[in-house]
């Protein structure tokens, strides 16, 4: 079936070449595709084609526009809707009437990966009314039909060479401002200091799973932490401080919680070299009398945490919806795409300690039914993007383009 997009610019894609190969699979189905390159470690993974920006990020708005008009821009494709020039683009393009689509990890994981149109997390426009969700068919699609591994040395080596290249290419992008620390040598060092910490906690780790398999069975409160400068605390939180979190759930649990339940602490493994937060909870917890109740666990193994909690509370993880998944009841305290009554606590903090509401599980199938519909397609931003995803985008779009262009060059990282 050929797609009939007139023309589409990418944008930052994920770091590796997915966005490289999903431009191949969009030409060959009959799509004109452009992609901007902000940095170095753009230019890699996307080696030919690309129209590299040079410019400040105070001038990427007139640049964007002028590239859009010149181009005659349909539509733009990018991954993680908070980054500082895809804020700026989308903005632009919803003043331009330009269709958007947001690629993101999947909301439900390991083998789905999230597009959208609008916006992902908390600018997703999914509805959060119950009774939408109810109304919808119930055939619900089943599990992935193609089961992705995910090395961690892969996701290391995109993530470095991606830092290294970049780093080496400052002065062809000196006006870019990157999202997060893009220091290659602060990098390595931190994915070092990470592997350093899995492995110094592996032992305490096992412990805290057997622990909750046994004699915490049901008698404890999970609470997984996000990466710190995660875009869901940053812009969908009503507190971007983790710590200050910390110190107000503890505080909660303290008050509220009956003194025979304990509240386990997960790191996030994304953030396991970057934030370290034994001395607070340590602290938190020895200032509200319950230093023998909180457990902080780097590495448990999450599903067997959720498995055996009482109750979840986050801010909005993904863990959240995997807690769903599992039946476990769920307390939100920022913007997620499941906080929909009925699939999570609408109560105050301080009840859920006490008398914490399970999910509807019927109604959690319509929406996670819903999601496989519409937004979650099998694949891993590691490899090339899949047949059901392409499917689903010509579905999306009956516009007729052209002719087809033909694809150049074959970039040295392409995996069959």
């Amino acid at each position: 079936m050929p797609l009939t997009s007139h023309n589409i610019l990418l944008l930052q894609g994920p770091m590796g070449p997915f966005f490289w190969w999903f431009a191949r699979r969009l030409r060959k189905r009959g799509a004109t595709v452009y992609k901007v390159n902000l940095n170095g470690g753009d230019a890699l993974f996307y080696p030919t084609g690309a129209i590299p920006y040079r410019g400040s990020y105070d001038d990427w708005p007139a640049f964007f526009e002028s590239l859009v008009r010149s181009r005659k821009i349909d539509e733009i494709v990018l991954f993680g809707d908070c980054r500082a020039y895809h804020r700026a683009a989308i903005s632009m393009a919803r003043r331009m009437g330009l269709a958007i689509r947001v690629f993101e990890e999947g909301y439900l994981r390991p083998h789905w990966i999230t597009l959208e149109e609008d916006g992902v997390n908390g600018n997703s426009t999914l509805p959060s009314e119950p009774s939408f969700f109810w109304g919808q068919g119930t055939e619900v699609k089943e599990e992935a039909t193609t089961q992705f591994s995910h090395p961690f040395s892969r996701m290391v080596f995109f993530t470095l060479m991606y830092g290294l290249v970049g780093w080496l290419s400052k002065w062809k992008y000196p006006g870019y401002r990157h999202h997060r620390g893009n220091n290659i040598w602060q990098e390595t060092r931190q994915w070092l200091l990470s592997a350093w910490r899995r492995y110094r906690h592996a032992p305490a780790s096992r412990k805290v799973t057997r622990l909750v398999a046994g004699p915490l069975n049901m008698k404890y409160f999970l609470f997984p932490l996000q990466v710190h400068n995660d875009c869901q605390l940053l812009f969908h939180s009503p507190k971007q401080d983790q710590s200050k979190i910390l110190y107000e759930v503890i505080g909660s649990f303290a008050h509220h919680a009956p003194e025979n339940l304990s509240l386990v602490i997960k790191h996030h493994p994304m953030d396991r070299a970057y934030r370290d937060y034994t001395s607070s909870i340590r602290e938190f917890a020895r200032h509200y009398g319950v230093s023998g109740r909180v457990i902080y666990t780097w590495d448990a193994h999450l599903p067997t945490l959720l498995r055996h909690a009482r109750g979840v509370v986050t801010v909005n993880s993904t863990v959240g919806l995997q807690a769903l998944f599992h039946n476990v009841p769920v307390k939100v305290l920022g913007r997620a795409i499941y906080k929909i009554k009925g699939l999570t606590d609408f109560g105050p903090l301080e009840n859920f300690w006490t008398h914490p509401m399970p999910p509807d599980p019927d109604l959690y199938q319509k929406f996670r039914g819903y999601l496989l519909d519409t937004n979650q397609f099998n694949g891993s931003f590691s490899y090339p993007p899949t047949r059901q995803l392409l499917d689903h985008w010509v579905k999306l779009d009956t516009r007729n383009i052209p002719e087809r262009i033909e694809e150049t060059g074959v970039p040295w990282l392409e995996v069959a």
